[in-house]
């Protein structure tokens, strides 16, 4: 199964870019600081091994100098060696001197009664490095090294403490095989500290790092959220372009950005004035092929009017449909602020001296703080739908309220009409269905009133009312003042 590393990108630090520099940088640092900690590790090592290695040298030299022939015919070593574990049975640090023929000449007290096993054969130098098992069981460091001593300190001993005239050589020398050793458990336990400590010390290095590089990704990014801020501004309608943060690498983004607004600003007054053009263009027309009619219905022609007015009817509707698409197009990108209250006044104003003032009784219930975060031309004309239709079917009673809902405004027209039948207001929503074809009438009012809802991210609901009729319930993107204070809750 191929593997997508998108999908990979699955869990909330991974799928944020603050969270994959963090994660990038924890890789990084870990890789980083273990490659580190081995280097140390090493190298704390070998300075622990090239320092016990000195230490026998040291030793070695010591004993070369000290071993003396006692007056009892055994060897010794004519003073105490600084170490005092040399003493010590089993410590750990022992030494041992053997003949030519490997006979053990004088060993360390701590050796006890065991004996450390010569080396196979000798280097060209005389100085020979081994390990080999310890009295105890324990891993040993062991130097050993060749030495011509001069047969003066040795008397010419038999193997009971004198030695052979046939391991005297030419000057007089007599060879011996000096060996020092140490228990490399000692090794292990410096560096196994070293190694605790250090990791101690890399954790806290580590923690404070992340810190470091947490805070560097907050402050690097921030820009971002500041922009993000303006851009969530613009949704709303407090601002009309953007402000460069201060980071140079922006900048490029944030003209880029503002070209694109300006574009939109520019494409959507063209939408408007090409909506505005095609209204003003077919207004003549539509008016020419009215007059027609009448002329038809004055000649007697009343079948023949009667086709002409259902073409008329029928382009009108057509073309109030696509202007009301085309305006919501072109209004929906700038999301300004526009109290709801006026509206409502102003619209009712205007159907009241329409229709006389006697006919409907108007109820309005509106808070003046409710912003609508949609165009005042598109409120305007969602209302305008809402309103003509309830008006048209309302016997007495016209009921305009609005409340906050869950963070949207909730506009709902209500009239004491007739009502719609349930299994019917999903088809009167559908452009051109009429279900009283004697009411005067276009058919596609709550067509328009949906479109421009889905528009700007609401919905509309349709359902009976209080007052007896049909209650159309429209859910509006609220404005940021308009919304309700959590804080006080």
């Amino acid at each position: 199964m191929a593997f997508s590393w998108r999908k990979g990108l699955t869990s909330p630090l991974a799928s944020s870019l603050k969270g994959r520099l963090l994660l990038l940088a924890t890789a990084v640092l870990a890789t980083g600081l273990t490659i580190f900690a081995w280097q140390l590790s090493t190298l704390f090592r070998q300075h622990v091994e090239r320092k016990a290695r000195a230490e026998l040298e040291l030793q070695l030299e010591q004993l070369i100098v000290a071993l003396q022939r006692q007056p009892d015919g055994s060897f010794g070593t004519n003073a105490l060696l600084p170490d005092p574990r040399f003493m010590r049975p089993l410590s750990g640090l022992y030494w041992q001197v053997n003949d030519a023929d490997g006979h053990v000449l004088a060993r360390s007290r701590s050796l006890w009664d065991a004996i450390l096993p010569a080396p196979g054969r000798q280097s060209p130098d005389g100085v020979s490095w081994l390990e080999t098992e310890g009295p105890a069981g324990e891993r040993l460091l062991v130097l050993a090294r060749h030495v011509r001593v001069p047969a003066s300190l040795l008397n010419a001993a038999s193997s009971g403490g004198k030695a052979h005239a046939g391991d005297v050589d030419a000057n007089g020398d007599v060879p011996l095989l000096f060996m020092v050793a140490r228990d490399r458990a000692e090794l292990e336990r410096a560096a196994a500290a070293f190694n605790r400590e250090l990791a101690i010390s890399l954790g806290v290095l580590a923690a404070v790092l992340l810190l470091a590089l947490a805070a560097q990704a907050w402050l690097g990014l921030k820009p971002l959220a500041a922009l993000r801020r303006q851009v969530a501004e613009i949704r709303h309608g407090r601002r009309s372009r953007l402000d460069a943060p201060a980071a140079a690498e922006i900048d490029a983004l944030v003209e880029e950005l503002n070209v694109l607004l300006a574009q939109q600003r520019r494409h959507m007054e063209q939408a408007r004035a090409r909506a505005g053009n095609l209204a003003h263009g077919l207004k003549t027309p539509l008016a020419a092929l009215m007059a027609v009619a009448r002329d038809l219905v004055e000649a007697g022609r009343e079948s023949e009017a009667r086709a002409v007015l259902e073409q008329v009817m029928l382009l009108r509707r057509q073309v109030e449909h696509e202007l009301s698409r085309a305006r919501v197009r072109g209004g929906r990108g700038t999301q300004a602020a526009t109290p709801l209250e006026p509206a409502v006044r102003r619209l009712l104003k205007t159907v009241r001296r329409l229709q006389g003032n006697d006919r409907l009784a108007w109820e309005v219930d509106v808070s003046p703080a409710l912003l609508v975060r949609m165009e005042e031309g598109d409120l305007l004309e969602l209302l305008g739908n809402l309103v003509d239709n309830a008006a048209k079917w309302a016997r007495q009673r016209v009921r305009v309220r609005a409340v906050i809902d869950d963070g949207d405004i909730a506009l709902m027209v209500e009239d004491d009409g007739p009502g719609v039948p349930a299994h019917e207001c999903e088809r009167i929503l559908q452009r051109g269905v009429r279900l009283d074809e004697n009411v005067p009438g276009s058919g596609i009012g709550l067509s328009i009133v949906q479109e421009i809802v889905e528009a700007y991210g609401g919905r509309i609901l349709l359902g009976e009312s209080a007052l007896g009729g049909l209650a159309v319930t429209v859910h509006l993107p609220a404005a940021e003042s308009a919304r309700p204070d959590r804080r006080s809750t």
